[in-house]
């Protein structure tokens, strides 16, 4: 039975888009003497994608996923390929939490496990909303008796 199931969040990647494309269109806009009748379309096109790139985004958020049960934690990722890793509470060794300026703006952050018998981080989940990442870490300090720091 799972005591918690979370979703992140695309809202940074929908941020990031928005101003990269605003910055396009402004950069368009200031070279459009030089651009000529390119102009027009080229304001389409910045749209276009960065609606398709947000459209993306959002997939591939919806089908990551951390699931917390009672003697492990379970991770699914990917859309094409996708992901399942389990990590049983003994084999945890440390879990961390990061939020950049971005991140904390937005009230999200990046959660990071380390498990043992192994030197990368087993997972690393990006764009958790903050009150889902206190939940996570304090089903964790519970249950695996490690060191959690943010």
């Amino acid at each position: 039975m799972s005591l918690l199931k979370i979703k992140p969040t695309p809202k940074v990647q929908f941020i990031q888009i928005l101003l990269s494309a605003v910055i396009l269109t402004l950069l368009v806009h200031f070279l459009r003497s030089f651009l000529g009748t390119l102009t027009g379309m080229l304001y389409i096109g910045i749209w276009v994608l960065a609606v398709l790139l947000g459209a993306v985004a959002f997939v591939v958020h919806y089908f990551k996923e951390i699931e917390v049960e009672e003697d492990h934690m379970a991770v699914r990722t990917g859309v094409i390929n996708s992901s399942h890793v389990w990590i049983n509470y003994s084999n945890v060794t440390n879990v961390t939490v990061r939020k950049n300026l971005l991140e904390r703006i937005m009230g999200v952050g990046t959660l990071e496990v380390d498990t043992s018998g192994t030197n990368k981080v087993e997972v690393i989940m990006s764009d958790l909303n903050s009150k889902d990442l206190e939940d996570v870490m304090k089903l964790l300090k519970e249950k695996s008796k490690v060191k959690v720091s943010e």
